[in-house]
């Protein structure tokens, strides 16, 4: 990882590759004290849920306060070191780097510069020390250090259990149901982070709730779906609109049709399903749940 071919592509001394080894090193215990912070917060808020769900009792606050002010030493210390190992040893890297510059410049001789703009030469040698700075301190330690501590977090996330590994390791698409408050402010917060929005509307017309659609599709979700109750549903990809019929039924209780649309719709997507079957599955499945009372 290490080698002369490293060595050569970023322009490092022998002691720059040692900087750079510190700098990985120091990293990784970082991001794995970091990992260490988060698995307080799981294990606290897993107890929190045994006890609202399971009646079990609190989770003592001893351990959680002992864990607390570790998790602040060990953050703090491996936090300085980074930061000693990334930035601070790179100073003496960049001197290293313009001596150099400057021997070789000495032995050249003097009809080189009289070839040549010396203020664009300048410019020039100082942008390209200036950049592999950059380089050394805020991308090499942190790069192969995030790297590796990834790999170590996912053989212990692994360990610990494969399904929040998997959770957490594999991007997976999200949903957001905005209800019928598209332009709230927590919807506003979701959308840029959505891959597939979903929201219910039943009053405006067709070429307004096309721009509505088409307002939403700007913020960042994949697909902006509709669902018009009676009038079916109307989704959005960007590209072009797909309309969506109903499945007739007897209307019992509308409660949960929507959620049961969406549930069908992502199912239909889980299986490959093209956009016009999945509103044709989510619209078989809330017809299901119109059928009797109660979302459930």
């Amino acid at each position: 990882m290490f080698g002369a071919n490293f060595q050569r592509k970023y322009a490092l001394t022998d002691q720059g590759v040692q900087n750079t080894k510190k700098g990985t090193f120091w990293t990784i215990l970082v991001n794995l004290v970091v990992m260490g912070g988060v698995s307080i917060l799981y294990l606290v808020m897993s107890g929190l849920m045994k006890t609202l769900t399971d009646g079990a009792a609190l989770p003592a606050a001893l351990p959680v306060l002992a864990g607390l002010v570790i998790f602040a030493l060990l953050s703090f210390l491996t936090h300085f070191q980074q930061y000693k190992a990334t930035y601070g040893l790179v100073y003496g890297e960049v001197k290293a780097t313009r001596l150099r510059l400057a021997e070789r410049l000495r032995k050249l001789p003097l009809g080189f510069f009289g070839k040549r703009d010396l203020a664009d030469l300048t410019e020039t040698l100082m942008g390209d020390v200036n950049r592999m700075e950059h380089v050394w301190s805020h991308v090499l330690g942190y790069l192969y250090g995030s790297y590796i501590s990834t790999a170590v977090i996912a053989v212990c996330l692994l360990w610990y259990d494969w399904r929040l590994a998997l959770a957490c390791l594999w991007g997976v698409p999200v949903a957001f149901d905005c209800a019928n408050r598209p332009e709230d402010p927590a919807a506003e917060k979701a959308l840029p982070w959505v891959d597939y929005a979903f929201f219910s509307n039943d009053s405006d017309g067709d070429r307004e709730l096309e721009d509505i659609l088409r307002a939403i599709h700007t913020k960042g979700p994949e697909l902006v779906v509709a669902t018009r109750g009676e009038r079916g549903s109307l989704a959005f990809d960007g590209s072009r609109f797909y309309r969506g019929g109903i499945v007739p039924c007897t209307v019992v209780d509308t409660m949960g049709a929507g959620d049961s649309f969406i549930a069908g719709f992502l199912y239909g997507l889980m299986r490959g399903k093209d956009i016009p079957a999945c509103m044709a599955l989510g619209a078989e499945n809330s017809s299901v749940t119109l059928g009797y009372a109660g979302a459930w």
